[in-house]
């Protein structure tokens, strides 16, 4: 799942209260949900889908080892 994501975007679904299916990414950039949706990151709901739950852990995971790396 490689996905090209704006940093603010990126920043969104990190930001993302769980990793949890349905979870709320906020984000009061209409860009940015936008971008997420058409990624099928989040659904109509705004609520993380499947795959935008992989792809948050990802870059939590990223995150976390270049942080502590």
């Amino acid at each position: 799942m490689n996905i090209e994501l704006s940093a603010q975007a990126t920043k969104a679904l990190i930001n993302a209260a769980t990793d949890r299916q349905g979870a709320r990414v906020v984000s009061l950039n209409q860009r940015v949900v936008e971008e997420l949706f058409n990624a099928d990151l989040i659904g109509p709901e705004g609520g993380l889908t499947r795959r935008g739950t992989i792809v948050r852990e990802r870059l939590v995971t990223a995150a976390l080892d270049a942080a502590f790396n």
